[in-house]
C-alpha cells in the first residue's frame, strides 16, 4: 500500500495474471504507474507458482500484491465446456484448426474421428446465438469453488481479466455469482476466431481495436455500448517524444557504426 493511503478507501482489483501478457501488457507500462500515482487502488494478481518469486522481485511497487494462482487443471467440468466453446466457434479458422488437429493428433482411429465428428457437431451448432446463450447459462450454473479461499480473502471490488481465455471463465462466473464489478479484455486479434465466443460476459470489455470490438458483438453477442476500444498499452512506448533511444544508441549498443 502506498504512502497515505486510507486501507478503508482503498479499493482492490482482483486480477488473473495467468498469462505472462498481463506483465507485458500491463506491469510493464504506463497502466501500473497510473495506477499506482491515484493513490486509491491496489492490484491484487494471482500468478502462476511457479512465477511467484520472479514476479515478486520485478514487481516491488507497494501497490501490487502477488498470490498463487488456484490449481483448475483436471476439473472434468471445465474441460468439457472448454472443448465445446472451442469447438463451436463458427469460424473457417476453427474448421481448419479441427482437420489439422486431427491429422496432428495421431492415436487410436477409433477415438480421433469420434472426436473430430463431435467437433463437426459443435461448430455447426455455433452457428446459431441461441446455443451460445444456453451454453454460457448451463456454464454459469456449474459449480465451482476454485477461486473461493481467493475471493474470501482478499474481497476484491472489481475483477479484471486480461486475456478472456485461460483460467478467466472461472474467476468471471466467481465474481458475478457474488456480485462483483467484472471487466475483461480480449487478449489478441484472432482469439474470437480460435479461442473462444466468451463463456461468460464480463460487466464491461475492452478490446485493443475497432476491429475486436465488431468481432465481440458479431461472435461474442456483447453488447456493443459496453465495450471501449483502449489501445494497445505496450505500444506506448514507441510513439514517445524522445523514444526509448534514438538511432545512434541503439546501433552503438549492437557495436555498429551509426554512418
Amino acid at each position: 500500500m502506498t504512502p497515505g493511503m486510507n486501507k478503508n478507501t482503498v479499493k482492490t482489483l482482483l486480477v488473473n495474471a495467468s498469462s505472462g501478457f498481463f506483465a507485458r501488457n500491463f506491469l510493464r507500462t504506463d497502466v501500473s504507474k497510473i495506477i499506482g500515482a491515484s493513490g486509491w487502488m491496489r492490484v491484487v494478481a494471482l500468478v502462476p507458482k511457479s512465477k511467484l518469486e520472479f514476479y515478486k522481485k520485478e514487481f516491488t511497487e507497494p501497490h501490487i500484491v502477488f498470490d498463487i494462482l488456484p490449481e483448475t487443471r483436471g476439473l472434468l467440468a471445465e474441460t468439457i465446456f472448454e472443448f465445446i466453446d472451442h469447438a463451436a466457434i463458427h469460424s473457417k479458422t476453427a474448421w481448419m484448426f479441427h482437420t489439422t488437429e486431427f491429422y496432428r493428433r495421431g492415436g487410436n482411429i477409433f477415438i480421433r474421428y469420434p472426436r473430430l465428428w463431435l467437433r463437426r457437431v459443435f461448430w455447426w451448432l455455433g452457428q446459431f446465438r441461441v446455443f451460445r446463450n444456453f451454453f454460457r447459462r448451463i456454464y454459469y450454473y456449474i459449480p465451482s469453488k476454485a477461486y473461493a479461499e481467493a475471493f474470501d480473502k482478499y474481497k476484491p471490488d472489481a475483477v479484471f481479466c486480461p486475456t478472456m481465455v485461460y483460467h478467466d471463465q472461472l474467476i468471471l462466473k466467481e465474481a458475478k455469482k457474488r456480485k462483483i464489478k467484472t471487466l475483461g479484455m480480449v487478449l489478441s486479434w484472432d482469439n474470437l476466431y480460435t479461442k473462444t465466443f466468451l463463456r461468460v460476459h464480463p460487466d464491461h470489455l475492452f478490446t485493443q481495436t475497432a476491429v475486436i470490438r465488431d468481432q465481440a458483438v458479431v461472435a461474442g453477442d456483447y453488447p456493443k455500448e459496453k465495450i471501449t476500444v483502449v489501445g494497445i498499452p505496450q505500444y506506448d512506448r514507441y510513439f514517445r517524444k524522445p523514444p526509448v533511444s534514438s538511432r545512434e544508441e541503439f546501433i552503438k549498443s549492437l557495436g555498429g557504426d551509426p554512418a
